[in-house]
């Protein structure tokens, strides 16, 4: 749904540096989306393996020698890159997807438009969670198949602790958690970030009902088929209909659908098997950020893995706090 950023559409987050801010990455969307496959030799037999075709633009792969060993880490490079775009006067919260399916995935698809990841990758994104942790940095992986469970909690325990909460992902579900206080940061530079001022030109939906929208509409891409017969027009005649058009429905959607009387028996029915596929999960876990990490560690990695850029930026932010 987010589209190119036009003025106004991208969240300055130099703003924020003087107030209390919690930034949350949701770490495979990111890597996943940084991804520039592996080592030219190795990407043309795995094209060849998953009959793959060759993407007209391409962006560089990164590498660099690892105990003798040539590997793969411009995923693992741009993650590191987002402390010197955005500093360390944040506390920082990263969100990895259930670390049991990782490597599962490693030969299937995620979801039917998703490409499958080589071994490089997982390489990189089992790199990302070690160093992170040994840093001291809020690490979260454990109770949803997917990262918008734990995010969306990690919003909920810590939302009183923060002036802002930024949340980066591609996942545009969970701009549902965007208010005067939480943003959704798209992890796509060039792409815009959907917050209080943009919420519907971005979401095409009044504010809060973005999932209410996707249980009633459905999405193709993820195999969401909505209720049968209601469309973006409809849906709005929908919001029209109950009343709520621009107020916050978040929480209400289940019963919003089950008190209608604007679709039929069947359309609920449908709308609500949507709706507990797509529905955030209460989850068991501790969620809070921590203020504190080690910047040893950090400094240490950037050398071993050559992070130079990194490194020179590391050493200015820390003279600058």
């Amino acid at each position: 749904m987010a589209t190119k950023a036009k003025a106004g559409d991208k969240v300055n987050l130099k703003d924020w540096e003087e107030l209390d801010s919690l930034i949350v990455v949701d770490v495979n969307k990111h890597m996943r989306l940084n991804d520039a496959g592996d080592l030219e030799e190795n990407e043309e037999m795995e094209n060849i393996f998953y009959n793959r075709k060759q993407p007209k633009f391409k962006r560089k792969v990164l590498s660099t020698e690892i105990n003798g060993e040539e590997m793969v880490v411009t995923s693992l490079f741009k993650l590191m890159e987002m402390f010197k775009l955005y500093g360390l006067r944040h506390s920082w919260v990263f969100v990895f997807e259930q670390w049991d399916e990782l490597m599962d995935r490693v030969n299937k698809n995620y979801k039917g438009n998703r490409v499958n990841m080589g071994h490089y990758y997982y390489d990189q994104v089992n790199t990302a969670r070690k160093l992170l942790e040994e840093a001291g940095f809020t690490v979260l992986s454990n109770g949803a198949r997917s990262a918008k469970s734990t995010i969306s909690e990690v919003v909920k325990q810590n939302y009183d602790y923060y002036d802002k909460i930024g949340i980066f992902s591609s996942n545009t579900d969970l701009s549902y958690l965007v208010d005067d206080k939480v943003s959704w940061l798209n992890v796509k530079k060039s792409y815009a970030d959907i917050h209080m001022d943009n919420y519907f030109q971005q979401n095409k939906c009044p504010y809060n009902s973005v999932l209410l929208k996707k249980a009633l509409v459905g999405n193709r891409g993820e195999n969401i088929k909505g209720a049968q017969g209601v469309g973006e027009k409809k849906f709005f005649k929908f919001l029209e209909h109950e009343g709520i058009f621009g107020e916050d429905v978040r929480g209400r959607e289940r019963d919003i659908i089950r008190n209608t009387t604007f679709l039929t028996d069947i359309q609920k029915e449908q709308a609500l098997s949507c709706w507990n596929v797509i529905a955030p999960k209460e989850l068991n876990i501790d969620a809070t950020a921590g203020d504190s990490f080690d910047v040893d560690v950090l400094r240490l990695v950037f050398k071993k893995y050559n992070f130079k850029s990194l490194l020179k930026a590391l050493e200015k932010e820390i003279v600058s706090i």
